[in-house]
């Protein structure tokens, strides 16, 4: 039980990847069309999930409010929900709510049988706050609270982020980052042992070109359990505002996305790999600016 539940699950399980591992998916059809590249790159609600730092520079743009929705085979549903906020004299602040459920998980006794069906479901509350010390430079942090039932057994814990990006010449838009996941943080299974939240360091660079039409995204992510380091890439072309063309690599596989905007509605399509290794998945973004 516990072997097939670790397959369709890794964060299900005490893996050696660690708790909460389907949050390293990402979210944002945006930015998942893109590879994940969004350390340095991410500039919207979403950014609390790849660097916070990255909330603060929503421009002008006061309020933001995003959801997404990811259609995958095997009875499972990842979605999302997030709103920010930026002022000019505090920051910017975000709350976003993760849930990934995963239905017709079969109990099987230690003779192979059947005996019941039942569902894992996962829970992520996001609490996230960027500043800007200097124009140049964005910090941010998120607290993560994580709740995780499975098979009876629920546990819950909570995970800290932090990350920073940085403009190094004003002239051009380039933007340079850093971001560690889970630099500190633990879920525990009631009457039993506690797991550590999966943990990440990452490194990245966006380049805006072109008069703004052509971004261009590149990462580097070293995380806990995985054998060497994963080279994350993107591009987005916006031949005209209304539209946007992307392509991706994961570090493993390619993606691909496309975007129409109609201000202040924007929406977002990205097909990508399953990071469970199973299939391929199409993930659809809404987000509206105000």
């Amino acid at each position: 039980m516990l072997i097939f539940a670790g397959a369709v699950c890794p964060g299900a399980v005490q893996a050696e990847n660690g708790a909460a591992t389907y949050l390293q998916a990402g979210v944002g059809a945006r930015w998942i069309g893109m590879g994940g590249a969004a350390i340095a790159a991410a500039d919207d609600v979403h950014a609390a999930f790849y660097n916070p730092a990255g909330l603060s520079r929503m421009g002008t743009v006061s309020w933001q409010v995003g959801s997404m929705y990811a259609f995958q085979d095997l009875d499972r549903a990842t979605s999302s929900l997030s709103f920010a906020h930026q002022t000019d004299a505090y920051g910017s602040f975000a709350l976003s709510w993760v849930h990934r459920s995963i239905g017709g998980l079969e109990y099987v006794d230690a003779f192979g049988t059947a005996s019941g069906v039942t569902s894992s479901t996962e829970d992520a509350i996001l609490v996230s706050g960027a500043y800007d010390p200097l124009y140049q430079v964005r910090i941010g942090s998120t607290v993560k609270i994580l709740r995780h039932a499975m098979f009876g057994a629920a546990g819950s814990g909570f995970g800290l982020d932090f990350g920073v990006q940085c403009q190094p010449v004003l002239s051009d838009d380039l933007w340079i980052a850093a971001a560690v996941e889970n630099v500190a943080g633990s879920l525990a299974w009631a009457g039993a042992s506690s797991d550590a939240p999966a943990r990440a360091i990452s490194g990245g660079m966006a380049w805006r070109t072109l008069r703004q039409m052509v971004l261009i995204a590149l990462d580097v992510v070293s995380s806990e359990g995985a054998v060497g380091t994963r080279v994350r890439a993107g591009a987005e072309i916006r031949p005209i505002p209304l539209a946007a063309l992307r392509l991706g690599w994961d570090g493993l596989r390619p993606a691909a996305g496309a975007s129409y905007v109609w201000k202040p509605y924007q929406f977002d399509y990205a097909y990508a790999y399953d990071p469970d290794g199973f299939s391929s998945r199409h993930l659809v973004s809404f987000l509206l600016h105000f």
